[in-house]
């Protein structure tokens, strides 16, 4: 099984994008932290696995931003509260 290198983190709470950077990079994990799709879309990496918070609207956004790249990336969506 590969190991994830790479990590695109999307997420708007700069306290828990801080918080969830500090723990993957001790794990050896490479952040690319963003806040918002709209940041990774004036960037593009050129590879990853994406972690993004699910807050409305955010998954829909970043996949019709990987449409209009042409680019495919895993996605890992998480929530403090799933299903709330």
């Amino acid at each position: 099984m590969d190991l994830i290198s790479n990590l695109i983190l999307i997420d708007s709470d700069m306290r828990r994008r801080a918080a969830i950077s500090h723990v993957l990079s001790a794990g050896n994990i490479h952040v690319e932290p963003f806040e918002h799709v709209t940041e990774l879309a004036a960037s593009w990496p050129r590879s990853g696995v994406v972690l993004i918070h699910d807050e409305p609207g955010a998954i829909e956004d970043l996949i019709d931003s990987m449409a209009r790249h042409g680019e495919w990336f895993p996605i890992i969506a998480f929530s403090e509260q799933p299903g709330a």
